[in-house]
């Protein structure tokens, strides 16, 4: 885990000096004192914590510069402005501000968000909520939250929640009383003006993505999204800074300054320093369990110290020494961004100036590479890295005092104007492979899980006369927090069976291909199986044999899990694609030219279609073949 973050060192203190110029924007303000009131929504936030990122997205939308944006989304079908609301109940237009808060710093600095977003009109609930197939009962049935009832109140939506702790300790589930979702009904009574909710609704709902999966409805015009799980010990630290409230800590001066810009940002230098040593030294000991041969835990040995880790981190150790640092940008025809970086002393502004500098340096490499890289597919936002290497070539740093400031001005040209136009359709193709792929882990995760509890990879499911009634996908939904539906599957039937065809339509999420249209029902993620076991290029699914991952001998970074085909199939049907090598399957979207893989070991990859085909498809799809397997040849 520590390997994928050792480039991270360097490029976060290299993103630190150089700013994010990948946004087009007017000269800013010179930094003043904070204004004493804060705009929509922030004064809900402390000013303690590790980070903060506020974009006023309604100034950023009516924006001049950005009409080629706007007119990309309102142009045709529609369809982006159509898959937002499907997927948030929100528009990009009805939004107001986004703000993303961090409480402390992290090994991954992605697990302990809380994201609140303000709108310009009240928001539609009804829509919201069905968006995020929004519930008031966690997606267990049952509240917890470290012993305590986590479903809509401080303990509970349950009233009076308390926790049952037994005699011999461990929390008992907390019951939920379902409460309704409220009907279109709400939506007539909403008014212009910000009004409190129902005083007897749910303090909050669960439903949404899993990284982002609470949701509570502040006000008409305020929601919050927190993570359902992974809060850890950032939970009690953000309850101990808004009891605080504390009007002058590290976040204060950005929160201030929000509405004078387009996006404000800032970190706590302690905070950042934590994370550095965290990526320096590895997570520690309490991180890193070990287990004996019997499974047993044991005292883990700790991480060795990475030297290259060392090296890297170097150069920019004198960066991260300062106090707090700010960042503001605005949107206009003229670039001008600014960083403030304040430390405790004049010399240590001093020494950090060489580390900004070899910050942006840094920064520009790594654009440069990113654009002598550019696929076929992305050549249209070219002008996006020329624009942000004009200005990142010519970025300026000066000391003064105890304060260093990184400054970064180009142009908004016709080419990048152009290239905005296509960024609608290009934000929507990567929201799309990240939702893609986040479902595929998670049916990585749930194969690997089913073989936890089983002691055998997944199959088909058949009867005791060996004949096939469902698809794996059914014996997965257990661990796919669909255990209702799988309840509800009459599974001593085949599954186009008429008891059974009623629950086709009723397809989890987790199995669908995002932006990729399908029959209801069906699905293009697929395994590949055999009837029997030879011992030489044989998948992982076979008929007559249950196969555990030990036997995957080619490797399970190496060996595919799930696919995505080109044709789709009944989520519910099994038999599957039978491997055949001389007659491979098609895989991928013809449309895109893509293939979504899952390997045995959780991991996602994107292939090109064109090039996964023959030995290399082969390669991939075999558990034993012996193939000597570089998967980025066909990226």
């Amino acid at each position: 885990m520590r390997t994928r973050f050792r480039w991270s060192v360097g490029l976060t203190a290299a993103l630190l000096a150089a700013t994010p110029v990948l946004v087009w924007l007017t000269p800013t303000e010179a930094v003043g004192q904070p204004a004493a009131k804060r705009g929509a929504g922030l004064d809900l936030l402390p000013t303690e914590g590790f980070a903060v990122l506020t974009v006023n997205v309604a100034a950023i939308h009516d924006a001049p510069v950005t009409q080629p944006i706007r007119e990309a989304i309102l142009k045709g079908d529609r369809s982006f402005l159509k898959r937002a609301e499907a997927d948030y109940g929100l528009t990009p237009d009805q939004l107001d501000r986004v703000t993303v808060f961090v409480p402390q710093s992290s090994y991954t600095l992605t697990d302990t968000p809380l994201v609140l977003i303000t709108t310009r009109k009240p928001i539609d609930r009804v829509k919201v909520l069905k968006a995020w197939k929004a519930t008031t009962e966690p997606p267990t049935g049952a509240a917890f939250c470290g012993g305590v009832g986590f479903g809509g109140g401080i303990l509970g939506n349950a009233p009076f929640g308390v926790p049952v702790v037994p005699p011999g300790g461990g929390a008992v589930p907390v019951p939920v009383p379902a409460a309704p979702v409220p009907d279109a009904a709400e939506k007539a009574k909403a008014k212009k003006a910000d009004k409190p909710l129902d005083p007897n609704a749910p303090l909050y709902y669960v439903g949404g993505p899993a990284e982002m999966s609470v949701l509570v409805p502040v006000d008409d015009h305020t929601l919050a999204y927190l993570p359902n799980q992974g809060l850890g010990v950032a939970s009690p630290l953000l309850v101990a800074a808004l009891l605080r409230k504390r009007t002058d800590g590290p976040l204060a001066e950005a929160l201030a300054l929000a509405d004078r810009h387009h996006l404000t940002a800032a970190v706590d230098g302690k905070h950042l320093r934590d994370t550095f040593k965290l990526w320096r030294e590895g997570p520690g000991e309490e991180m890193v369990p070990a287990f004996d041969p019997d499974g047993n835990p044991v005292k883990p040995m700790k991480p060795e110290k990475d030297p290259a880790a060392e090296d890297e981190f170097t150069p920019y150790e004198p960066l991260v020494q300062l106090d707090r640092a700010v960042l503001t940008v605005d949107v206009g025809e003229r670039t001008t961004a600014r960083l403030v970086a304040h430390f405790p002393t004049a010399e240590a502004a001093k020494k950090a100036e060489a580390g900004a500098t070899a910050g942006l340096k840094a920064v520009v490499k790594l654009l440069a590479d990113g654009q002598k890289n550019t696929g076929d597919e992305d050549k249209d936002l070219l002008p996006v890295y020329d624009f942000a290497l004009a200005g990142l070539e010519k970025a300026a740093v000066a000391v003064d005092g105890k304060t260093l400031t990184v400054t970064a001005s180009s142009d908004v040209g016709p080419a990048l104007k152009a290239a905005l136009a296509v960024l609608p359709t290009k934000v929507q193709e990567a929201a799309d492979r990240m939702k893609t792929a986040n479902n595929l882990r998670q049916i990585g995760l749930a194969i690997q899980n089913y073989e936890s509890a089983m002691g055998h990879l997944p199959q088909d499911l058949a009867d005791s006369d060996g004949k096939v009634l469902h698809s794996w996908r059914v014996q997965l939904l257990p661990y796919l927090e669909a255990n209702d539906l799988y309840e509800k599957i009459d599974r001593s039937r085949a599954w186009d069976d008429p008891v059974n065809k009623k629950h086709w339509d009723k397809m989890p999420d987790v199995f669908k291909v995002a932006g990729r249209e399908a029959e209801a029902g069906h699905t293009y993620l697929q395994a590949v199986r055999t009837v029997n076991w030879v011992g030489m290029d044989d998948v992982w699914m076979v008929d007559n044999k249950k196969v555990t991952t030990a036997e995957i001998t080619d490797g399970t970074s190496n060996t595919a899990a799930v696919i995505e085909t080109e044709a789709a199939a009944n989520w519910m049907k099994p038999g599957e694609i039978l491997f055949d090598q001389k007659k491979l399957p098609k895989v991928g979207n013809p449309k895109t030219g893509r293939a979504n893989v899952v390997m045995m070991d959780g991991s996602t990859r994107t292939f090109d279609r064109k090039k996964l085909t023959g030995e290399k498809l082969k390669a991939i799809l075999t558990a034993n073949g012996g193939e000597d397997v570089n998967l980025d040849d066909g990226r």
